[in-house]
């Protein structure tokens, strides 16, 4: 199997490979993990402002500048782009991005090269939207979803039907490994028993204020618990700084601010539990990091985090903007409190990057084999 692994964005500001690699942490560990998994041939096709080609741990990586700008619009022409993928013959393509140009890529492609799309969170918001999508991912051998809910919201508003091939495939992992727990803690400085979490934006969605709200009564039955929120976008500060205020919790709340990604592991290592409330996501990159260092997951109860806890299997899941629900979970979380080592057990079996690569790798098979039926049948899908 030859697997063409194709990105279409990029962030202008990255200078050079190597931080575009760095920046989007899952394509190499994703592309290394189906090559073990049985594709013998991985190559990455990567939209850049530079031009570079090379090899690295059995994957090869061409890095293509179109003349077009990192942003695309839905009318741009990508020949060159499509044209590359296409000599490359492979056997099929995941693409990641938009689905704008999903038809072009397809008239271009050899009819027996398969196309899967990877699905990256969210749901088109208007009925227009909707209908365009449900068009560019007629022609499709495969949809991949981080979880099945996800796939039944596209089924439920008809963007998808039930003759298309969905796929349960989770978009990445974590590289993380943990770190000695007391260590950690006092190389970051950290205080508190239990120590609770926090990385993510602080927007309305992740909803940090009921988080704040309710950490308020978790307090209350852990008189020595700390919470450590990480983010790197602030959007709500100022209203996290009003709530922590108004409920006199600025000395057990610390607001981090950003850290660098390569120091997230130690964080994660240090912490008791990890906390989110996001009331929609399309995987969740944080809660997989946590669980990989052995942190316990006190999440929202929602399509994705339900997936990757195992429906609450491990830690403990409640009701986006409920904060009483969040302190009712920490307390359930901490009388029954998982083994770190039970939580790094979880991970390793349902969302190790091995794993994922068998999943991903069973998906592009069935994929592969649809194609090539429905040229058989004369019933080419277009």
């Amino acid at each position: 199997m030859h697997l063409v692994y194709l990105g279409y964005h990029y962030d202008e500001g990255l200078k050079n490979s190597r931080a575009l690699l760095d920046s989007y942490r899952t394509i190499s560990p994703w592309c290394e993990a189906v090559r073990r998994s049985g594709a013998t041939t991985v190559t990455v096709v990567q939209r850049f402002h530079a031009e570079e080609e090379f090899e690295k741990d059995g994957v090869s990586y061409l890095f293509v500048n179109d003349g077009r700008p990192a942003a695309l619009k839905p009318w741009r022409n990508l020949t060159r782009l499509h044209s590359l993928v296409a000599s490359l013959h492979p056997d099929i393509v995941h693409v990641n991005g938009g689905t704008f140009h999903l038809r072009r890529l397809r008239k271009k492609l050899p009819s027996e090269t398969a196309v899967v799309w990877q699905h990256h969170g969210g749901l088109p918001s208007s009925a227009v939207k909707r209908i365009g999508y449900r068009f560019a991912v007629r022609g499709l051998d495969g949809l991949l979803f981080a979880a099945e809910e996800l796939a039944g919201q596209w089924r439920d508003a008809g963007i998808v039907n039930s003759r298309m091939a969905l796929h349960q495939v989770m978009e990445g992992s974590s590289k993380f490994i943990p770190q000695p727990v007391e260590r950690a803690r006092e190389s970051l400085g950290l205080r508190g028993s239990p120590i609770f979490l926090w990385v993510g934006r602080l927007n309305a969605n992740k909803d940090p204020v009921t988080i704040v709200r309710g950490f308020s009564e978790i307090c209350r039955a852990m008189t020595d618990a700390h919470l450590y929120m990480i983010f790197h976008e602030d959007g709500l500060l100022g209203e996290v700084r009003k709530t922590l205020a108004s409920l006199g919790l600025s000395h057990r709340v610390h607001l981090v601010g950003k850290v660098e990604h390569r120091q997230l592991g130690q964080w994660h290592s240090a912490a008791d539990f990890f906390v989110l409330g996001s009331h929609q996501e399309g995987s969740g990159f944080a809660l997989l990091e946590a669980l990989a260092c052995g942190a316990i997951p006190l999440v929202t109860d929602i399509p994705s985090f339900r997936c990757i806890t195992g429906n609450g299997a491990i830690g403990a899941l409640w009701c986006a903007g409920d904060p009483d629900s969040f302190a009712r979970a920490a307390r359930a979380a901490q009388l029954a409190r998982a083994s770190r080592t039970s939580v790094r057990s979880f991970f390793e079996m349902k969302w190790s990057y091995d794993e994922i690569g068998k999943s991903a790798v069973d998906a592009y098979r069935q994929a592969i084999i649809r194609r090539r039926r429905s040229i058989d049948s004369g019933n080419r899908l277009s």
